[in-house]
């Protein structure tokens, strides 16, 4: 596997890891580099395997949601191997809207020549029983904490205009209708066809049910991880809020469509934590910490995975 063929995901991430780093930087300043500093010293290291366990529970459970997508479109891989293309996807977290993530479909296409057509349908489905997932759990979090209806009503508004094609298959036909009209749409009518089908398979009631429970438990792993990280730093926050604050962070920053959400989901984080009389410096802090313990810990992750990947298929 030539090494060539991953230039582009080192530029990018390293033009994401230079904006994930200046987020932190103004968030440190914010909440007063030298209490921020202080924060960070007092803070329990020993909280951070629990963290990263809780964070590592994320994707192996969004891992047997993926296995249940490949089984459902017939592609057969060993679990092995389906296991090195899940985990190699993480090296892409930090794409608009995690869309780098079809990262897996490309590996599919170079090492079993299936198309992405096929395959890449099933990243949009993550995506999507994500975004489902990390609303649901924004809803239960909302119970103590009456904050961000209008984000809500927006990522509502989304996840319904999302489904409407494949409940009503006749506005995907007219969409296809209008692309005919270009030599350019003519070309791009079969393969789109095939993946609106494919789609249309995944996002049937019983796997859009299974796939949206698995991610609603995968998330809310974070979200316990979220509420170690104060426990960490001595601060005890009732768990409904922890879920309600790090899950809407997270719908934030999904619905920026910036690259990881970076930006947008610290500075509603940060903003949260503030409203529930949380201590600038801590807020600064415990923002800093879980978004290192998932975001970059996943792009790590990724990125050891792929290697590992290259290697098995070299071997």
């Amino acid at each position: 596997m030539a090494e060539p063929q991953y230039s582009i995901f080192s530029k990018r991430f390293f033009l994401f890891l230079t904006l994930g780093v200046g987020v932190f930087l103004i968030l440190s300043l914010y909440g007063n580099w030298r209490a921020v500093s202080e924060a960070f010293s007092r803070f329990s290291y020993w909280s951070l395997p629990l963290i990263l366990a809780l964070a590592f529970l994320n994707y192996l459970t969004r891992f047997w949601r993926w296995e249940l997508y490949l089984k459902r479109v017939d592609i057969s891989l060993t679990k092995k191997e389906s296991f090195l293309i899940f985990m190699s996807g993480l090296v892409m977290t930090v794409t608009p809207g995690k869309m780098g993530e079809l990262l897996k479909s490309y590996l599919l296409k170079e090492g079993h020549q299936i198309p992405l057509a096929r395959s890449g349908p099933i990243v949009l489905a993550e995506r999507f029983t994500d975004l489902l997932a990390v609303y649901l759990l924004t809803l239960m979090g909302s119970i103590s904490f009456a904050y961000g209806a209008e984000v809500l009503w927006v990522g509502l508004s989304v996840l319904v205009l999302g489904l409407l094609p494949l409940f009503f298959p006749k506005l995907f036909q007219g969409f296809l209708m209008i692309l005919r009209r270009f030599s350019w749409g003519r070309r791009l009518e079969s393969p789109l066809l095939e993946a609106f089908q494919t789609l249309h398979d995944l996002m049937g009631l019983r796997l859009l049910f299974w796939a949206s429970l698995l991610g609603l438990v995968a998330w809310f792993f974070e979200c316990l991880a979220f509420q170690v990280v104060f426990r960490g730093l001595s601060v005890e926050i009732p768990l409904f809020k922890a879920t309600f604050i790090y899950a809407f962070s997270t719908l934030v920053g999904a619905l920026s469509m910036l690259p990881g959400g970076i930006g947008a989901a610290e500075g509603s984080m940060t903003s949260l934590l503030l409203f529930i009389n949380i201590p600038k410096p801590l807020a600064s802090t415990a923002t800093i910490i879980i978004r290192i313990c998932t975001i970059w810990f996943a792009v790590i992750l990724g990125y050891g995975f792929l290697r590992l990947y290259r290697k098995h298929k070299s071997s």
